[in-house]
């Protein structure tokens, strides 16, 4: 630190970022600066809270602020205040910024990020599309959920891929007669080879992030189920958080396994055109 040479180290300052980080809110009328919010240490991260904080306007010019904590639930002498840190994020994300982890009811899930390649020729095309959208470009993140099945992955993400990995003969949608309705475009499968690599670079992403990891899903649960005794302790929120992100890892490999294999049942969109135009029945025959 400048100036403080010898009178702070480095544990001195990871200390006071995290007393920082920690114990901060951002305030309703500046919500791009910081407050101090000591009282946050005396509350217990849960995703079932009874009380709740809220920024007010005070003084006789109500230019003051003020936060308060408010019972959302009847609370007795001696209860413990339980503050769900912050509904929008998951738990991975919740233990990084506060150092807490739900374990009674966690928000399961980890957070996807998809970013255009930079040296992608369209590049300026598609990042137009996702500003149009209303999506930070290049680089926007998804909430995933923890499981398997489709809907754990966002529509709008299915959408931000096919926007990546779109190329080739199917650039022509990046026309700007088409503009408007890109977008919408990329909700429902493009063609087979975008389909495909969509499914293929998500396979291989999942497969190697999964191979970083020095242990499996079920070591995980056997080292949890050793530090049953010591809930709440750092080794166990680590692991747990740990296997949250594998356990959505997993789930996202096994949904895009899935998807691969619809591949070639998939309506796509020549044939979609085609069929508004009675070109195409519904059973995909020739019209004429």
């Amino acid at each position: 630190v400048v100036g403080m040479q010898g009178a702070c180290g480095r544990d001195d300052f990871f200390w006071a970022f995290g007393a920082l980080k920690t114990n901060a809110l951002r305030p309703f009328s500046q919500p791009q600066a910081l407050r101090l919010v000591p009282m946050l240490s005396f509350l217990s991260h849960s995703r079932r809270p009874n009380c709740n904080t809220k920024f007010a306007s005070s003084g006789i010019f109500k230019k003051e602020e003020t936060l308060d904590l408010v019972a959302t639930s009847p609370l007795r002498k001696g209860d413990v205040l339980l503050y769900d840190f912050d509904p929008q994020k998951n738990e991975i994300d919740v233990l990084v910024d506060y150092g807490t982890f739900d374990l009674e009811g966690p928000s399961r899930g980890m957070e996807l990020t998809l970013e255009i390649d930079e040296n992608d020729p369209l590049y300026d095309d598609k990042c137009d599309v996702l500003e149009e959208a209303g999506l930070e470009a290049p680089r926007h993140s998804f909430a995933v959920a923890e499981g398997e099945g489709d809907q754990m992955i966002p529509e709008d993400a299915l959408a931000f891929l096919r926007l990546c990995h779109l190329n080739g003969m199917d650039s022509f949608l990046l026309e700007s007669v088409f503009r408007n309705d890109v977008w919408g475009f990329m909700k429902e499968p493009v063609s087979k080879e975008n389909e495909s690599k969509v499914c293929e670079s998500m396979i291989r992403s999942c497969e190697e992030a999964l191979a970083e990891f020095p242990t499996t899903v079920e070591q995980d649960k056997e080292i949890i189920g050793g530090l049953a005794g010591s809930r709440g302790c750092r080794a166990t929120l680590a692991v747990e958080a740990r296997l949250t992100e594998k356990l959505s890892l997993r789930g996202l490999l096994a949904c895009f396994k899935t998807e691969r294999a619809q591949i070639p049942f998939k309506e796509y969109y020549q044939e979609r055109r085609l069929k508004s135009l009675d070109l195409l029945d519904m059973d995909g025959n020739s019209t004429y």
